[in-house]
């Protein structure tokens, strides 16, 4: 069996990525595309919302929108627009 095509990419739009993540790896076959590394991070790279939750959400799911505007046509045919529940919960380190 041929070893599958991989691949990974910034799109265009997207803020930089942070640490050693890109926003998309691809894998050839159908495709698929994995989106991971989605921070309250800017565009020129700063933080968004230090200390506001909702800021900071509003923040990481803008960046997931340009992400996905960036990926073009394929994001519409692989993306699952319905909404997905989320639960935050913090806690104290002592």
């Amino acid at each position: 069996m041929a070893k599958p095509k991989v691949w990974y990419e910034n799109p265009p739009g997207a803020g930089p990525p942070q640490g050693l993540y890109t926003h998309v790896g691809f894998v050839q076959g159908g495709t698929l595309a994995f989106i991971a590394g989605q921070l309250a991070v800017g565009s020129k790279g700063e933080v968004i919302g230090k200390g506001d939750f909702r800021a900071q959400f509003r923040q990481v799911f803008s960046n997931l929108r340009d992400v996905l505007s960036g990926m073009g046509p394929i994001a519409v045919r692989s993306s699952n627009s319905r909404p997905t529940s989320c639960t935050a919960r913090t806690s104290r380190i002592s």
